[in-house]
């Protein structure tokens, strides 16, 4: 190099991060659609991020937008205790209902039959006690009607015996008839009493 071409050169440019605490050298940012540091902001791809409509916090305010993030999908529904362990269809569930309408309707009319067969038992029983209790009221009029007559008629022969003959009372009152196997011998004791009676 010449000499005179000393002063003519050009200063060496400063060199960047020499120091650590020099702050580092950058070229001026475009942000209407320069490059940052090998990402285009102005709609180009940002390591395989579209930045085009993304919002990124306090970004907004350099033209740049987040595209919202998608929704989330549907949760499945949980099964439904006592139904098999899965979902049950409406027309499931309308067969369901059906067979309990139907039940119910059978328990209903099982009961009522019962209410009224009950019903005509103790009808039953309480005419039968009522025909009983009749039956049993009229036997025993009846019995001691007829026990008063007998016994009148049984006074009145009596009473008349007495008056007009003792001893014929007292063969009437005595049985003289011979009975069969008697330990004692009472020929001479009931002949005696038919003598006295029609003496």
């Amino acid at each position: 190099m010449d000499d005179d071409d000393f002063g003519s050169s050009p200063a060496p440019a400063p060199e960047v991060g020499g120091d650590e605490f020099d702050m580092p050298v950058s070229a001026p940012n475009d942000m209407g659609g320069a490059n940052m540091g090998g990402m285009d902001m102005g709609g180009s791809n940002m390591g395989g991020m579209d930045m085009g409509g993304m919002d990124m916090g306090g970004m907004g305010g350099m033209g740049m937008s987040v595209a919202p993030a998608p929704a989330p999908p549907p949760m499945p529904m949980p099964p439904m205790g006592g139904m098999g362990g899965g979902f049950v269809a409406p027309m499931e569930m309308g067969a369901v209902a059906k067979w309990r309408v139907e039940r119910d309707e059978k328990v209903a009319a099982k009961a009522a039959a019962s209410r009224e067969a009950e019903a005509a038992k103790l009808a039953e029983a309480k005419a039968a006690l009522d025909n009983f209790y009749a039956e049993r009221t009229s036997k025993i009029a009846k019995r001691a009607a007829e026990n008063r007559t007998a016994e009148a008629a049984y006074a009145a022969e009596r009473d008349s015996a007495m008056i007009a003959n003792s001893w014929e009372s007292v063969c009437k009152l005595v049985d003289l008839k011979e009975k069969a196997g008697a330990i004692k011998d009472t020929s001479r004791m009931r002949s005696l009493l038919t003598q006295l009676k029609h003496g």
